[in-house]
This record gives structure tokens, sequence and C-alpha cells, in this order.
């Protein structure tokens, strides 16, 4: 259970100077200690990579998951907690599907995340990571976190938002969100609360069965680049769960101040350096402003998770919601990827130097991945004019989806 600090402190950077000094005070049960000896090696078949390793504190470190897939995961090492910032400090802290209470069914939220899902999966360098990339004969195949990436981007889902950063933590606490306009204002007045969440290296990340998805879990660096602006973590809950009685840590309230207020909205661009323009927000905004129309290939994909369910029977639930279902498949517009191949030069050489490869030896990891981009093997995620149909390559989460939605 999250403690509360008994202490008010007088602004933001108080609490974030005392977040310091108790990120240093080592916790009763160190998490280090149950990491197997044979493990406290950079090595990229080490599971503990992103807690251990000599990356600097901004890279994002290539994890193994027991998949074997390859996260992008924000540097852990000598970090005790991940932060979450809040503008208000509340008794229930639920994710933001189920802050209604009295709500029990979620279509129209889960609706709207599948078709989004289905559009990411057209972004050509979605596609790419999802493929794999042979380096050193070693093909690497990247976690597309794409249920997680919907939560950054205008949809509600069942995961509380964390960062590495306690930074980022302190705009979202001092920050009030305006969805009219979608923009950030400095907060000036009330009392705000930023979360430490304490990570045990040697059960976080893991399910709690082999049924189950980890309870934390990275979503760190992906294509569309909100989540590794905020160098992001997911907490996964329960309905009727709440945030304050969830593993340990503390909760640090402090007084708003503008000065202070002000000085975390400039650092952060009034929140578009966390919430920068890609082709996502373009599309997401522009065509989706009427959100009761949805593809039979979301519905597919809706009912392949809800066991007992059939396209029948949740198109019908749907229709009695005010939704029309048409037949297309959600993909960026020819010109927005032409915007995208127009970019994606300097967007991969700025993406491939966030990265960190452990045991990296000379560098040829790295350098081999930014050359993708001139790679004939991988052309069709780099240029416009390939004649290579992406529609017949294959990736870990392209074939499960193309399965369950049938496209």
């Amino acid at each position: 259970m999250m403690n509360l600090y008994p202490k008010i402190f007088n602004n933001i950077d108080d609490a974030l100077l005392a977040a310091k000094r108790l990120s240093k005070v080592l916790p009763e049960d160190e998490g280090k200690n149950s990491i197997p000896e044979c493990f406290k090696i950079e090595s990229l078949a080490n599971p503990y990579s992103g807690f251990e390793n000599n990356a600097p504190d901004d890279k994002f470190i290539v994890c193994r998951l027991g998949s074997g897939r390859y996260s992008l995961k924000p540097n852990l090492h000598n970090h005790r907690f991940l932060y979450r910032g809040q503008r208000k400090f509340y008794k229930d802290c639920p994710p933001s599907l189920y802050r209604n209470r009295d709500q029990d069914y979620f279509i129209d939220e889960m609706i709207r995340c599948q078709e989004e899902q289905i559009l990411m999966l057209s972004h050509p360098l979605v596609r790419l990571l999802d493929h794999g990339i042979t380096l050193e004969g070693k093909t690497f195949v990247f976690e597309m976190n794409l249920y997680g990436l919907t939560q950054h981007y205008y949809n509600k889902t069942h995961f509380i938002d964390l960062s590495s950063d306690p930074k980022v933590a302190a705009f979202f606490a001092t920050n009030k969100y305006n969805s009219v306009d979608d923009t950030y204002t400095a907060a000036s007045d009330g009392i705000g609360c930023i979360y430490l969440y304490e990570l045990n290296e040697a059960t976080d990340f893991k399910p709690r069965n082999p049924f189950d998805s980890p309870r934390l879990t990275t979503i760190g660096l992906q294509v569309f680049p909100r989540s590794g602006a905020q160098r992001g973590f997911l907490f996964g809950m329960n309905k009727g769960e709440n945030f304050n009685q969830i593993g340990k840590g503390y909760i640090l309230k402090f007084y708003q101040r503008k000065q202070f207020s002000d000085k975390y909205n400039k650092m952060f661009n009034a929140g578009k350096t966390l919430f920068p323009d890609d082709i996502l927000t373009h599309h997401w905004l522009k065509y989706n402003s009427n959100p009761k129309i949805v593809s039979k290939y979301a519905v597919n994909l809706n009912v392949s998770w809800n066991k007992g369910e059939t396209f029948d029977s949740i198109s019908g639930k749907l229709k009695d919601k005010g939704y029309q279902i048409e037949y297309y498949v959600p993909t960026f517009t020819n010109d927005e990827l032409h915007d995208y191949y127009y970019s994606i030069p300097n967007f991969w050489d700025d993406f491939c130097e966030k990265i960190y490869f452990p045991e990296d030896k000379d560098d040829q990891l790295h350098q081999q991945l930014m050359d993708a981009k001139i790679n004939s093997a991988f052309q069709w995620a780099f240029d416009e004019n390939s004649k290579v149909d992406m529609s017949n390559i294959s990736g870990y989460v392209y074939d499960m989806y193309q399965k369950q939605c049938g496209i």
C-alpha cells in the first residue's frame, strides 16, 4: 500500500527534493538482492538489463521479453521509483476506464481502442519492428504495445500511467488539461500530489500467473512518439481497484504555486514536448470526428477478446448505442504516408540514436539498426516507391491481428 507522506510540501520542487532523498534510502527488501548473480552483468540475454546496464540515463534499453521479443525500456539503472503526477489527490485512484463506478460495460471505449490499434498496424515502421530486423545475424522483433499506445491518443484504458522521469510527473502534477482545445495550463491553487511507485526488479514486469499479463508493463519508446517523450510505463488494474492501495511507495502532497507550475509548463512547452503532433494524432482527430462509425474489423477484434460473443451480438449492442458498422480497413491515407516517407530518414536517425543495446561490441548492433534504412531487405518501410506489398509482410502482432480481425 502507498504511504501518504504526512507533510504537505510548500511547492512541487520541495516535494521532488524529498522524492530524491527517498530514492537514496534502500527499501527493506531490496529487489537487487533477488537478481541472480549471473544477471548482474550487461548482456542482451539479461532479462534485467533495464536495471543492470552501463547506458546514459536518457537512453532506451533493448530488453528481452519472455516472448523472445524486445522492448525499448526507459533506463531504470539506479532508479528506486517510478513516478505519477496528479493536480489533485483523490482517495480513489482508478484508471480512466473505471472512473465511472456505476458503469459495467465498456464497449464504447474498447471499440474505439480496437479501431485505433488496427490503424496503427498500417504504419510502415510499426510493421517493420513487428516483422523484425536482422542485426549481426540475429533477428530482433520489437514489441508494439498497441493497446497501451491508445491511452496516449485520446482513449480510455485499464492502465495507470507512470514515468521514470520525475520532471514528467511534475508537469502533470502542476498543469490542468483542457479537453476542449487539447491544451495544458499552469495550476495556481489547490494541493497536488506525486506518486512514488517502488520498483522491485525481481517481480515487476512478470505475470502473476501464466495466464495473466504483468501488472507493470513497459510502453517506452515506440514509433508514435508520445510514450517515449513521457518515458512511459503502464500499470494494469481491475475494476474496483484503487491505485492508492496497490504496491509500495509514497504519495507526496504539495501546495500549488503558479511560479512553479509555470516553470514545468515552460519546460515541456505547455505539454507539446510530451504530446508531439504526429501522424497518429493527425489522423485520429481528423478522421474520427464522428466516433460512432467503426469498421467491421474492429468488431471482429472485439469479438475475439470476448468469449461467448459473436459478430452479430456485438454489432447489435453497438447499433443499440447508435454506431454504424462499415466495411473498410482503418489505414493511414496516401497523403499521410507520403509525408511519412518524406520525413523518415531524419526520424529514423533520431529514433535509433535513443536506443542502447547492452553488450554491443564495437557498436555494431546499433550501427546496423541505423543502416536498416539503406538495407534493400527493408526498403518497403523507407521507400515510397517500393513495389513490395506490405500485406505480405508477416509479423508477431500483425499475424495475430490479421487472424482475429479477418483482414
